[in-house]
């Protein structure tokens, strides 16, 4: 299972970058604050983020805030 963050394309992936850095700042505090770990991955204009078990996932549909960019959890 992963979380997949769809990155704005267009501008040269200028905004991709943007959104990307922007990104890792708010998994940063949401990670420090919930004390869950995870890893992520870039390919193309994706982000994949995979957390340390099952009920990680339930707390981060129910305790994520920012709205951009578009996300889903998928099932591998």
């Amino acid at each position: 299972m992963h979380i997949e963050f769809m990155l704005p394309t267009g501008a040269g992936g200028q905004s991709a970058l943007y959104y990307n850095t922007v990104l890792d700042q708010h998994l940063v505090e949401w990670s420090q604050y919930y004390h869950c770990t995870y890893t992520k991955t870039l390919t193309y204009y994706r982000a994949s983020i995979q957390l340390n078990s099952e009920q990680a996932y339930t707390l981060f549909a129910l305790t994520w805030t920012w709205s951009t960019p578009k996300w889903i959890i998928k099932e591998d």
